[in-house]
């Protein structure tokens, strides 16, 4: 192999993990499978205790408003819960109460077909959490109608259970809204040890927040995110401007800085963009300048090394490599990969193209689309067209 394609490699194996070799959504797996609460004569009563069971005194408490960052929902929550550790990549969130066994969860996922969820049952329901107690008893499952849809179409269905955590009775109450015009299901859910936040778990469809533009807190309350703008967005260091639509943004640094940490490891300069299904476009550069004078890549050695690359690229477990070309992008010579992903949790597929720019500064830039559904797939095929490149002006 001639020594500038063994620097290139070397190269490569730094930035390669654009295409997609670590995940840039956390998994979330899949339920605990339980057994669901039988359905018992309790099936229709809407009582929290049973015979002979004391009331418990309410705990004295405030709501406080809870926007999830990038999603179309926010809750209100009791004051007295706080956020667990929250995933950078994901919809879904945990709170945690002042008693260990108390406990608040919202979980995302895909909406079900909607023929599907008009038999969705309390089996169903209680698979969405896996809370640990014991014995748990259904007391009541049903449908539900939330306060605040602003104007969303959905069906939704809430239920209790009882069981017990260390002799003591807890309640689970589960509300499960599925909404197509967002594509989502929203699973809000409480555990509560002794039965003290009874007043806010059999009225979780009060808390629930579901809208088209997600939600920002204002005056301890909850309104409704401004319609979005698309992004136009320039980095001269990395030499390109691009167009986005309205549903896309740009990566906070929390963000970018996870993926630092977790998924791509040397490059000059990088740039993160989602979209609300968590779609993710990275555009990042590596500088070339090694690569200079008669050690200069020219396209033939810069083919000939993707051509090889591509094959550790693809080499991880759960990576299957789906089609590669050579072309040109603009003036420059490029290389497209395309990827499936089948590790973890959530299957996706990631687009690549790898760019040698050859100006007064040779640089390696990697443009990543990532998607999860098939629906999303056509997007890769605009990526480009978003994108308009400029001379890199050196550092």
């Amino acid at each position: 192999m001639p020594k500038n394609m063994k620097r290139l490699w070397a190269v490569l194996c730094c930035i390669g993990l654009l295409t997609g070799c670590d995940r840039l959504v956390e998994d979330e797996s899949s339920p605990a499978t339980t057994n669901s609460p039988a359905a018992t004569d309790a099936e229709t009563s809407e009582t929290s205790t049973t015979e002979g069971d004391s009331t418990p005194a309410p705990v004295d408490f405030t709501l406080a408003p809870y926007p999830l960052e990038r999603s179309t929902c926010a809750m209100m929550i009791p004051s007295t819960f706080q956020v667990d550790s929250p995933s950078i990549l994901s919809e879904s969130v945990s709170l945690s109460g002042e008693s260990p066994n108390d406990a608040i969860n919202l979980m995302v996922y895909d909406a079900w077909d909607e023929t599907e969820f008009a038999s969705f049952t309390e089996d169903d329901l209680f698979s969405m959490i896996y809370y640990s107690v014991t014995l748990p008893e259904l007391q009541y499952f049903k449908e539900a109608q939330l306060s605040h849809a602003n104007g969303l179409s959905y069906k939704a269905y809430i239920g209790e259970a009882v069981g017990t955590i260390d002799g003591e009775p807890t309640y689970i109450n589960i509300l499960s809204v599925n909404c197509p015009d967002t594509g989502k299901m929203y699973v809000l859910s409480m555990r509560d040890q002794d039965g003290e936040y009874q007043a806010y778990r059999e009225h979780l469809a009060d808390y629930l927040y579901l809208g088209k533009n997600g939600f920002v807190a204002e005056n301890d309350t909850l309104i409704e995110a401004p319609a979005p703008e698309p992004i136009v967005y320039t980095n001269d260091e990395l030499g390109y401007t691009i167009h986005l639509p309205e549903t896309w943004q740009q990566a906070d640094e929390e963000m970018k800085e996870y993926l630092r940490t977790n998924v791509t490891y040397d490059y000059d300069s990088l740039d993160i963009f989602i979209d609300r299904s968590l779609n993710s476009l990275t555009i990042a550069a590596k500088s070339l300048d090694e690569f200079s004078g008669s050690s200069a890549l020219n396209s033939q050695t810069f083919y000939a090394a993707m051509d090889q690359a591509k094959e550790w690229m693809t080499g991880a477990g759960g990576n299957e490599l789906v089609a590669s070309k050579s072309c040109e992008i603009g003036t420059y010579p490029a290389y497209q990969l395309m990827i499936d992903h089948t590790a973890g949790a959530t299957p996706s597929t990631s687009v690549s193209w790898f760019i040698l720019q050859d100006d007064d500064h040779q640089q390696m830039m990697c443009i990543s689309y990532r998607y999860y559904e098939d629906t999303d797939a056509a997007f890769a095929e605009e990526v480009l067209d978003c994108i308009s490149f400029q001379e890199v002006i050196p550092s």
